[in-house]
């Protein structure tokens, strides 16, 4: 910022508040001191917006408005019973694991301004949305929910197609193929490959079980 908008004194950042290492916060508030270098003078903020976006943008921060509408598309692909050995990380403890499972539920939803903090939608923000992923299933592979949700965010910001995302789900998943034939199919996708959103987006809802008390599905909420 110090470059793009050349202020006498630099750009001097100061928070509002902090918190202790690990705890999560819904919004935070700064504010900047700018000095413009020419006297009575002072910086428009449609200049200052354009400036932090192209910061934003240079540290990796894509600021591309997402297609729900293709994400939404995305969630119904992945629901019910697929191979997704290419949503999974291999370690030594579930390398031999099958990864074959049944998503129930996959939605991505939009948050009721009520459920969020009051200043994050006040003070200029009403613009902003926000939305989360809802997820049900009776068990997950490993990282398999970070991995789905960030396939379907690159969905959103025009990273990977539809039908890229549909070559990563094979579509056999008999009872009778092997371990070896699943990982076979599953490397079929046109050499593209899944990242993970960070974990700290991600909560552990609920934990179901049927009237017998018998274990049924587990509910992961994602916000990201």
């Amino acid at each position: 910022m110090n470059r793009s908008l050349c202020p006498v004194y630099g750009a001097r950042l100061a928070l509002s508040s902090r918190t202790d290492s690990g705890v999560h916060a819904l919004m935070n508030t700064a504010n900047v001191d700018l000095t413009h270098p020419l006297p009575a003078t002072i910086y428009r903020p449609t200049f200052i917006m354009a400036a932090t976006n192209r910061l934003l943008s240079y540290a990796g921060h894509d600021i591309t408005p997402l297609n729900i509408r293709a994400m939404n598309e995305s969630c119904t692909m992945f629901r019910g019973y697929h191979n997704f050995f290419n949503f999974t990380t291999l370690s030594k403890d579930n390398r031999d694991r099958d990864p074959r499972k049944t998503i129930e539920k996959f939605q991505l939803r939009k948050v009721s301004q009520d459920l969020t903090v009051d200043n994050v939608v006040d003070n200029g923000n009403s613009r902003i949305e926000f939305y989360e992923f809802f997820i049900k299933a009776e068990s997950f592979l490993y990282n398999q929910i970070r991995r789905m949700v960030a396939a379907i965010i690159d969905v959103g910001l025009g990273h990977l197609t539809i039908d890229q995302l549909r070559t990563m789900l094979p579509e056999n998943v008999d009872d009778g193929i092997t371990l070896k034939e699943l990982r076979q199919q599953a490397n079929i996708h046109e050499g593209l490959s899944t990242t993970m959103v960070p974990a700290c987006g991600l909560y552990l809802v609920d934990v179901g079980y049927d009237e017998q008390g018998e274990f049924v599905a587990v509910f992961f909420n994602s916000k990201h």
